[in-house]
């Protein structure tokens, strides 16, 4: 494996779930996927009209988002 294709790897190891099975499994809404992976936010693999996401970056995302709505919270709190 060369040093271009490691990270890609490192991503897929969790596997890819499609647009519908990334619904089911972490309950995000298709309009924010499409968002995310317009933005940049969130890779995916395009096979004709097929995209596959890999499982690891959606556990990445929604850490992420989770993260930042919690300190949003916090901070409409205090304000």
């Amino acid at each position: 494996m060369d040093e271009t294709t490691k990270p890609m790897a490192a991503l897929i190891e969790d596997g890819t779930v499609t647009l519908d099975g990334a619904i089911a499994e972490f309950g995000i809404s298709r309009s924010q996927l499409y968002d995310e992976m317009k933005a940049g936010n969130l890779p995916y693999f395009q096979f004709g009209r097929r995209r596959l996401v890999p499982r690891k970056a959606l556990k990445m995302l929604i850490t992420t988002k989770d993260i930042q709505s919690r300190a949003l919270a916090a901070t409409e709190e205090t304000t």
